[in-house]
């Protein structure tokens, strides 16, 4: 899926606004969600292909609404929702915010999952970390002796790392605890 395009907005045709506009309903007022019915991302958001100058664009559903609803086009700015619902083209649901802002927004919604809440936190065997990573060349068996055998003085960094096969500034990472920290 190619990255969608907003500097296409000023240039909306009036066929591409026919068709914008039937792929949602707004009969249901001006306070509700008014879904998008056509083209999603798998992050849920609409968008719509427009054609100018022989290419073929995408442009966020929801930043022809803001276009459409307040008359300006908020680039660079991102367009955010105060509903949360990723498919909503109601204009009074969106709000032009900094990435700062869109992140506190979604930080204060408790849509932003981090630090000790964060899913591999809660759930570490969902993460694909150390041998069950599908690049991993060690275990942790072999981190251990690794850093044992580092402890010992007798071995160097490149020694050890001839020996597993890996490059020495992997075996540096590793007893620095800077790779696989949790073994």
């Amino acid at each position: 899926m190619a990255k969608t395009d907003c500097t296409l907005l000023p240039q909306i045709a009036d066929k591409y606004l026919a068709r914008y506009r039937s792929h949602f309903d707004q009969s249901a007022g001006p306070d509700a969600c008014w879904i998008w019915t056509g083209c999603k991302m798998r992050t849920g958001y609409g968008f719509m292909s427009i054609r100018s100058e022989g290419k073929s664009r995408n442009i966020y559903a929801h930043r022809i609404a803001f276009f459409l609803g307040y008359g300006y086009d908020p680039a660079p700015l991102f367009v955010c929702h105060k509903c949360d619902v990723r498919a909503c083209v109601n204009p009074n649901h969106l709000f032009a915010g900094t990435a700062t802002e869109n992140f506190r927004d979604c930080q204060s919604k408790g849509r932003m999952k981090w630090k000790t809440d964060h899913l591999y936190r809660t759930h570490p065997e969902l993460s694909s970390r150390g041998e069950r990573h599908g690049n991993a060349k060690l275990t942790e068996v072999d981190v251990i002796e690794i850093r044992r055998m580092f402890a010992t003085g007798l071995y160097s960094q490149p020694e050890i790392a001839a020996k597993f096969g890996i490059a020495a500034t992997n075996v540096c990472l590793i007893v620095n605890r800077k790779r696989w920290a949790y073994v």
